[in-house]
């Protein structure tokens, strides 16, 4: 199965994009299979091979190597898992590139949707920081940023403890944003705290709303 992994990482070198596209498929293909477990350094070819294909030239390939994330997260181990969600971190948090948002907000939404409590603390050490700060850049960042901080709010709260202050003290202005899109995606996020909050901040935070 190495061979057919290493076979495919080379197809995906290729000029032509629709055999980098089929590549890509098929590697995905292979990444589903229940049998497959990854060496270390195949692991790490994979990772580094998928990832430099959401900046591939052809929207194809991208949009393909960002649905393999979902069978990747799968098979790999917690230093991949944080390299690749720190890549999709940095591209929604990019404010020049709307293709890199979109591909980066895509496959980070993938991402904290096959996340266990065991593989989760790990991808929230690395993105939390990145999304906090998204929130305070222009508003089309602020809102990829937004609606991922509320998946893992929703999905991973109860281990989020030592940052739901400095999240709260970075959401709750934003209620007063002049932006409709705005507000509605921080009150969402409001509401997905408020579950988690422990006794003091969730004070805090109905406090400062009713005040």
């Amino acid at each position: 199965m190495s061979f057919s992994m290493s076979n495919l990482i080379e197809k995906l070198n290729a000029r032509d994009k629709d055999e980098r596209y089929m590549a890509m498929h098929d590697l995905a293909a292979d990444l589903d299979r229940d049998n497959i477990k990854l060496e270390n350094e195949m692991e790490r070819r994979v990772v580094n091979t998928i990832l430099k294909h959401l900046e591939d030239s052809s929207t194809d390939v991208k949009q393909q190597a960002v649905r393999t994330i979902a069978s990747l997260a799968r098979k790999v181990q917690e230093a991949q898992l944080e390299d690749i969600a720190d890549r999709l971190a940095t591209h929604i948090i990019n404010k020049t590139d709307e293709e890199k948002r979109d591909i980066g907000s895509i496959g980070l939404k993938t991402l904290v949707g096959v996340l266990t409590q065991q593989t989760a603390p790990s991808v929230l050490k690395r993105v939390t920081p990145k999304l906090q700060q998204g929130i305070q850049l222009d508003a089309e960042v602020a809102h990829y940023c937004l609606e991922i901080l509320n998946d893992l709010l929703k999905n991973f709260g109860m281990i989020m403890a030592r940052d739901l202050a400095s999240i709260q003290s970075g959401i709750l202005p934003m209620l007063s944003s002049p932006v409709a899109a705005t507000r509605k995606r921080v009150s969402t996020c409001v509401a997905s705290l408020a579950i988690c909050a422990p006794e003091q901040l969730f004070a805090t935070l109905v406090g400062t709303i009713f005040n």
